[in-house]
């Protein structure tokens, strides 16, 4: 949470609003799709759960932040918590 903190307080000073344009809960599942199908599957994925806070800094430019908590990571050990922070930065090519 405190790298969200971190994060809008740079794009406030950077003159960015500092209110992000939508801000939503998340619960996920990360895999590789190949991972559950063939003769031998594996179970390398995980879940997480977090915040997430979206900003669209221009017409087609946009910034995704989220911080949360994985767990359930067969290749660690179910039940294994550990921090996720996934930060993304875009650009929209075209929108309805």
């Amino acid at each position: 949470m405190k790298v969200l903190i971190i994060a809008a307080a740079a794009l406030s000073v950077a003159g960015c609003a500092l209110a992000p344009s939508r801000a939503s809960l998340e619960i996920e599942h990360t895999s590789h799709i190949l991972q559950h199908f063939g003769p031998h599957p594996t179970n390398y994925g995980f879940q997480s759960v977090g915040l997430a806070a979206h900003w669209r800094l221009s017409r087609r430019v946009y910034l995704d932040l989220s911080d949360g908590i994985a767990f359930g990571s067969c290749s660690r050990g179910f039940g294994d918590r550990s921090d996720l922070f996934q930060a993304r930065a875009g650009w929209i090519f075209w929108r309805r």
